[in-house]
Order: structure tokens, then C-alpha cells, then sequence
């Protein structure tokens, strides 16, 4: 069983804990998740409302805070860290340093330094560390990569990924505002690198990096390109992402040299077409039930249960390395 606090209450972390506990048992062999605590440093009353919106049917109660460091005294195995980018290294290094698991929202951190400094901290305090970037754990992301595993559209040439969103502008809001690390490189690209990086870093370490940003009003980036260049592979991966306007119908685009792989959503992915050079056209309904956060949340509680520190499926390293990449078109932009 894995036990579960929450810090950072806001509407994504009240729809993520929705799901896992009223849906981890949709995969097959789950072990059990459990919420026992959760922590609103700025109100304890904000604790209690987000404890009774949930509504969990669960056995177990759970405990509310208004102070970190109490909370981290509870007896938690994982903290889920669902806090604004610009908490994200405090918030995790305090549950680390104090020998709690964590899941730590997308974007990691906003500065390579922060993200190597969890990950020393992590395999220091022998406590696991993942990414919350849900897509690599769902079966219809799964079955993708399967398929260009499987050379059903021959050697890959490029990977292709849109997540953008028409966001109004609203200075204040998280996602425009620099004091709390707003801008799309650190919010919907993780989404989009995740198909790129997958797809082309996994079989390939030989690349160079480029990018582009479009400045919001605010200055954070409102738009954004990471081009990922495989010498050795002949292959690229472009990485995009907007607040001001929404992705194509079909946003992630994987091309091979002998057909093209089309994909509706790159951050929850449903529904694919598979077009093979000389044969028909195959659409691939790839929907399952719930949201999906459950089945990263699944992961951590397995990997826990066996002893290690991270996941195959989507390791530190990789979390490290994509923020300095996403730091360093940050940084050339400004």
C-alpha cells in the first residue's frame, strides 16, 4: 500500500487525486493507494474544502495541515508536490530531506542546478523521485512507441509534437507570471519533448539543440520551438507549444521511412492513424477509462514496493536533462 500527501491544492490536484483513488484499481494488479494527508500552508480551512470536495471513498481519514514540516512528520510514504513550478524545488527537497518519496509535478524544477541537486538528494536519502509527466506511463502511449519499436513505419526520421492552449491573458495567472515560473517551455513543451525525447533520445545520445520563444506581455515566453537534431539517426524531433491558440486535430506526427504515425493529443493520447506506405490507412482507438493519472501514481507505488530509487520508464537523468535544455533556450531568449 502506498500512502499519499498532497501540498500544492489547486484545481490539478484536486482532478489528479480524483482519479488515482477512485481509479487505481482500473489496472490490472494495482496496489492499493491510499491519501492519508494533505497541507495548505496558507490556510488550513483550504485543506479541510479541498479534503471534502474529494469525497473519497476510502477507509482511511486524512489528516490536514497549514504547516510543511508537521505534515511531513505524518506518516506518508510519497509526497505528490502539485505546487507551482517556482515551489517545486523547495517543496520537494524539504519531503526528500526528510525521507519521503516524491512525485514532483511537470515541469521538474526551472533551473538545471535545482534539478541536479534533487536528484543527488534522492539517491542520498535512498528515497524515490519521479516527474509527474503522466503521458509516458498511459497503455495508449504504450502502444504507440510499440508500433515504432516494431519498424511498422520503418526507421524514423521525424517526431513532430503540439500542445498549445488559448490561454487569456491574465498577468497574475500561474501560467504568465515569471514569480511563480509561468511560460510554455516550463508548462505544455515537457509534453510535447516527451514525444521527441522518447521517441529519438532513447535510442541516440548524439544531438544538438536549438529554439525559439515568442515573449507574452508579461515577458515569460507565450510561445515556443525546441528542435532536437540526431546526427547518427537522420532524424529530428521538434517539440511546440502556445498559449495562443490550440493544437491540430491531430497533434503529434511520427515519420518513418516507410509510413506516418498521426496521433490526436500529445499529452493524453486516444486515437491514432496508422498510414504504411502502399497498404490502408488503420485508425487505432486508444481510449481507456479514467484520466489516466492513475497509472503513473501506479508506478511510483511499484517501483516503491520494489526498493527502487526511479523508474525505467521515465528516469531522473532524463528529467535533468530536459530542463537544462529547456533552461538554456530560456536563457537565449532572453
Amino acid at each position: 500500500m502506498a500512502r499519499w500527501g498532497i501540498v500544492g491544492l489547486g484545481e490539478f490536484a484536486q482532478k489528479w487525486a480524483k482519479d488515482v483513488f477512485e481509479n487505481y484499481k482500473l489496472e490490472q494488479n494495482a496496489p492499493e493507494q491510499v491519501l492519508v494527508a494533505v497541507v495548505s500552508t496558507s490556510s488550513l480551512a483550504k485543506a479541510d474544502q479541498f479534503v471534502r470536495d474529494l469525497k473519497l471513498n476510502q477507509d482511511t481519514s486524512v489528516s490536514t495541515f497549514d504547516d510543511y514540516n508537521q505534515f511531513l512528520e505524518a506518516d506518508i510514504d510519497v509526497v505528490y508536490v502539485a505546487a507551482p513550478n517556482s515551489a517545486h524545488f523547495s517543496l520537494a527537497k524539504s519531503a526528500i530531506d526528510a525521507g519521503k518519496h516524491v512525485l514532483l509535478e511537470k515541469t521538474f524544477t526551472t533551473s538545471h542546478e535545482e534539478a541536479v541537486i534533487l536528484q543527488k538528494s534522492a539517491r542520498k536519502n535512498n528515497v524515490f523521485l519521479l516527474e509527474a509527466v503522466w503521458t509516458r506511463f498511459l497503455p495508449s502511449t504504450k502502444k504507440i512507441w510499440d508500433l515504432v519499436d516494431q519498424k511498422t513505419i520503418g526507421d524514423i526520421i521525424q517526431v513532430s509534437a503540439d500542445l498549445s492552449h488559448l490561454v487569456p491573458y491574465e498577468p497574475q495567472q500561474r501560467l504568465f507570471n515569471p514569480d511563480l515560473g509561468g511560460g510554455v517551455l516550463f508548462d505544455s513543451i515537457i509534453y510535447s519533448i516527451t514525444w521527441t525525447f522518447g521517441l529519438l533520445r532513447s535510442k541516440s545520445s548524439n544531438y544538438t539543440t536549438t529554439g525559439l520563444t515568442v515573449a507574452s506581455k508579461s515577458g515569460v515566453d507565450g510561445g515556443a520551438t525546441v528542435v532536437l537534431a540526431f546526427p547518427d539517426l537522420g532524424a529530428f524531433g521538434i517539440a511546440t507549444g502556445s498559449f495562443y491558440g490550440e493544437s491540430p486535430p491531430y497533434a503529434v506526427t511520427i515519420q518513418g521511412s516507410k509510413g506516418t504515425i498521426y496521433v490526436d493529443r500529445a499529452s493524453r493520447p486516444s486515437k491514432a492513424i496508422v498510414h504504411v506506405h502502399g497498404e490502408s490507412e488503420r485508425e487505432l482507438d486508444l481510449n481507456f477509462e479514467g484520466l489516466g493519472y492513475f497509472y503513473e501514481a501506479n508506478e511510483v507505488a511499484r517501483a516503491i514496493k520494489r526498493g527502487d530509487l526511479e523508474t525505467e520508464l521515465y528516469p531522473v537523468d532524463q528529467s535533468v536533462e530536459i530542463v537544462k535544455i529547456l533552461e538554456e533556450i530560456r536563457n537565449k531568449s532572453v
